[in-house]
């Protein structure tokens, strides 16, 4: 289908911009920050675009990289993710922006997003950890608590691995209310079975 449009921009309606191309006005959804870029008609643009295609409708999206068109798509092959929630995805923040929340496991970020609830921000961060190659350890247990990362380090200096620290922190209960001593201590009897 349309891979990249190139023309100038002919209007904008809502979170739509009108790409004038030799005359045929294209309407290309765009993430904020472009649209707020791009808000002055008759600027010359170019785009590459995702051509979405579904029994009831045909839309275009426009990135003004590739980098932003591959996380459009990649963001759009999670389960519950669909094209509206990839697009305010990527008017969150830049796309190095993103990569950082999702490398860092920060929930929060996707929280912040209008739609994304913590399952979902936590279904991104999985799977766009494992299409960006990352292979670094999943643990939203961290975000919530801010003893666990201590209690890990603790660990550690007693001949723990990191893995066996977080597994052991895994199976601990009501640690949401346990200060670092207390998990330290319930996370090394457990340990120690």
């Amino acid at each position: 289908m349309i891979g990249k449009l190139t023309g100038k921009i002919d209007g904008i309606h809502r979170n739509i911009l009108i790409v004038d191309v030799s005359g045929v006005g294209y309407r290309v959804a765009a993430p904020a920050k472009t649209l707020q870029k791009f808000a002055k008609t008759g600027k010359r643009v170019s785009f590459f675009t995702h051509t979405y295609v579904r029994e009831d409708r045909i839309a275009l999206y426009g990135f003004e990289t590739v980098e932003e068109l591959n996380l459009f798509e990649k963001l759009m092959t999670i389960s519950g993710i669909g094209a509206r929630l990839a697009l305010a995805v990527l008017s969150a923040g830049t796309t190095q922006e993103i990569t950082k929340a999702v490398i860092n496991s920060d929930v929060e970020f996707f929280k912040s997003i209008s739609g994304i609830g913590k399952k979902s921000a936590q279904r991104i961060i999985i799977d766009l950890k494992s299409a960006l190659g990352d292979e670094q350890e999943f643990d939203f247990e961290k975000i919530q608590l801010p003893a666990y990362n201590e209690t890990v380090q603790a660990l550690k200096h007693f001949g723990f691995t990191a893995s066996e620290a977080r597994k052991a922190l895994r199976d601990v209960k009501d640690k949401r209310r346990m200060t670092t001593e207390q998990l330290l201590k319930e996370t090394l009897r457990l340990l120690g079975k």
